[in-house]
């Protein structure tokens, strides 16, 4: 179980379930898997045996785990503290296989984070799904600014990328999905 398995969560609901799961583009044998009980777990075999790695990260919603495209042994993790009232930006990166985190959210707004995409063409240049946008860093995660124009004041939820034209695919919480134009 690579969650804390099936219990009554500090919201009243029922805790356990995995919420977030990445293949590293560089090696499909590190896999990551997050929870909504705060686990983050890795392996380096395929599966065949998992780390928890999530001592050092705040007990809440793990809402996605991203491998990273250039470096094997990096991640990175939003974590919403939505349903505990708490609306701290939680973005998490890791250069060592989860052994520790750094905390990368800058001056994002306090807001839950809800998904990370980091750009597989520009080095240390991450986006970030929030409940106020998307925002983007050139930096690592120093310095974030809102990204795009014309995109409405709602929940985003999923990212994706269309390589061939660079544009960022954007899920939101009832307005559907926008495109942004991403090429730098």
């Amino acid at each position: 179980d690579l969650t804390g398995g099936p219990h009554l969560g500090t919201s009243g609901q029922v805790d356990g379930t995995l919420t977030s799961l990445a293949v590293s583009p560089l090696d499909p044998q590190v896999i990551w898997a997050g929870s909504d009980d705060g686990y983050v777990q890795v392996t380096t075999d395929g599966g065949g045996t998992w780390s928890d790695v999530s001592a050092a990260l705040p007990e809440r919603w793990v809402t996605s785990v991203r491998a990273d495209p250039f470096v094997r042994e990096t991640a990175y993790v939003t974590i919403s503290g939505y349903r505990w009232i708490e609306p701290l930006p939680h973005v998490f990166r890791t250069t060592d296989l989860g052994l520790t985190w750094e905390a990368i959210a800058g001056n994002l707004p306090e807001a839950p984070v809800n998904d990370l995409l980091a750009d597989p063409f520009v080095r240390h240049r991450y986006f970030v799904a929030t409940d106020v946008g998307v925002f983007e860093t050139l930096d690592g995660g120093e310095s974030w600014s809102v990204l795009g124009t014309g995109l409405p004041n709602v929940v985003t939820t999923s990212l994706a990328l269309e390589p061939l034209n660079q544009v960022l695919v954007v899920g939101t919480f009832g307005r559907s999905l926008f495109s942004l134009p991403v090429k730098l």
